[in-house]
């Protein structure tokens, strides 16, 4: 039987906290990948490996966002 695996809230939060502190929106996370900011506080609380594989890929695009809009470009190093 194939048993659906799920990652501990314990780990969605140190994920959370990281991108936080790399500038992302936590509630908007939370939103988009429909979590209930109540099960954060929950230590039995898990998550579908899905959910945590869609925040994550969240994450990169926001922080990736964040770097490219704050890195200055140099044209002579495009060039």
């Amino acid at each position: 039987m194939y048993q659906r695996r799920t990652i501990n809230i314990n780990r969605v939060v140190k994920l959370l906290q990281g991108a936080g502190r790399s500038g992302a929106s936590i509630p908007d996370l939370l939103d988009q990948c429909d979590i209930p900011r109540q099960l954060l506080d929950d230590p039995d609380g898990t998550i579908e490996r899905d959910t945590f594989i869609k925040m994550m890929l969240l994450i990169m695009q926001q922080t990736l966002s964040l770097i490219h809009i704050s890195e200055p470009t140099r044209q002579e190093a495009i060039s």
